[in-house]
């Protein structure tokens, strides 16, 4: 006998089709990543006794509950280079943070370098679209200065060459 699927499940901050299978669904969730969501849906399976492939919509409440305290505490199960906060600046610790909270986090870092108008912070305040030292002379352009060719002004501005004569 199968298990009626919902059709909306609410996880990690954010509502997910039940048709989904768990991998599938938990890369929707901001913080999660493919690599990230493969393993975290390998724990979710062994921790549950679940079955790899199971629609998000067939779990129950307490299922659904337990998982959310598993992604909320991803530094437990993951190793330290796969979290995405790792040694915080104000704690030092390494945590996994998904959803709001990661927002919020990036938010409070980028206000940080600006206070402290580290070279990353004035990148930011000015508004300038890369922010870690990448190139700029060929990508992150905007305005007018996109698709210029110096070679088709060039050649709007010098008149054509006549052909030499035939002797």
């Amino acid at each position: 006998m199968e298990k009626e699927i919902s059709g909306i499940v609410r996880l990690g901050e954010i509502d997910l089709d039940g048709n989904l299978p768990l991998d599938r669904g938990l890369m929707r969730v901001k913080g999660i990543g493919y690599s990230t969501a493969n393993i975290v849906s390998e724990i979710i399976y062994r921790e549950l006794k679940i079955e790899k492939g199971t629609p998000v919509g067939v779990f129950s409440e307490d299922q659904i509950n337990e998982m959310e305290k598993i992604i909320k505490n991803l530094d437990k199960y993951l190793p330290k280079h796969m979290l995405n906060k790792q040694s915080e600046y104000e704690t030092g610790e390494s945590k996994h943070l998904v959803g709001s909270g990661l927002t919020f986090s990036n938010r409070q870092d980028i206000e940080r370098k600006k206070a402290t108008r580290s070279w990353q912070g004035l990148r930011h305040m000015y508004g300038k679209r890369k922010v870690r030292g990448q190139r700029t002379r060929n990508t992150g352009r905007k305005g007018l200065t996109v698709g210029v060719s110096k070679a088709k002004q060039i050649a709007a501005k010098k008149p054509a060459a006549a052909p030499a004569a035939k002797k």
